[in-house]
């Protein structure tokens, strides 16, 4: 099995080749960054839209709570709370 110093040594002798063709390794690495950009946008919007929905839910959440505990005094927020059906 080779080292990592044999495939270091093995790009080095090759790149010399890899430069000389440019016009062709240039549009590659251009499409293998354009390629992973996409993959990871579609995989992170998905992400980012279930984390927006979870955030939405929670300030439901909180605004129907303070609602419910609309209150002058905090006995009066005591007496609720434990009136609550939860």
């Amino acid at each position: 099995m080779p080292t990592l110093q044999d495939w270091l040594q093995d790009v080095a002798n090759v790149w010399p080749v890899v430069w000389a063709n440019r016009v062709t390794l240039i549009p590659i690495l251009v499409g293998i960054v354009v390629f992973e950009w996409v993959i990871l946008s579609f995989w992170y919007s998905g992400r980012l839209a279930r984390k927006e929905a979870e955030i939405r839910l929670q300030d439901r959440q909180l605004a129907d709570y303070w609602d419910n505990l609309n209150v002058s005094s905090p006995a009066e927020a005591k007496a609720r709370i434990e009136a609550s059906p939860e």
